[in-house]
C-alpha cells in the first residue's frame, strides 16, 4: 500500500490508483486487486497479474486504497452487504 501512496504522490492527477479486496474461496483468504494508470507500473508489484476489467468482482468487501468518490471506482465496484458476506462464510465453512 505504501508503494501505491508513493506513486500517487508522483502522479497526483491520476485517480486510477486503487487497491480493493474480496474474500477468496478459501475461508480466511482474500483476493487483492490493484488498479494502476498504466501496465508498466505492474512490475513494481510482485505477485500481481493483469486481470481483465470484465473479470473483476463487481462487489468488494474491503477498500484498501482509492479515491472512492471517483467515477472510475463507482463504475467498477460496489460494497458487498455484510449479511451476504456472513452467509457466504457460513456456507463455505460447512463444506
Amino acid at each position: 500500500m505504501d508503494r501505491l501512496w508513493t506513486l500517487q504522490l508522483a502522479m497526483p492527477k491520476s485517480r486510477e490508483f486503487m487497491m480493493v479486496g474480496r474474500e477468496a474461496d478459501e475461508l480466511g483468504e482474500q483476493d487483492i486487486y490493484i488498479a494502476l494508470p498504466n501496465k508498466d507500473l505492474l512490475r513494481l508489484f510482485d505477485g500481481f497479474e493483469v486481470v481483465a476489467e470484465k473479470d473483476l468482482p463487481k462487489q468488494i468487501d474491503v477498500l484498501l486504497y482509492a479515491e472512492h468518490t471517483s467515477g472510475k471506482f463507482e463504475e467498477l465496484f460496489t460494497f458487498r452487504d455484510a449479511r451476504e458476506r456472513w452467509a457466504d462464510r457460513r456456507q463455505r465453512s460447512t463444506k
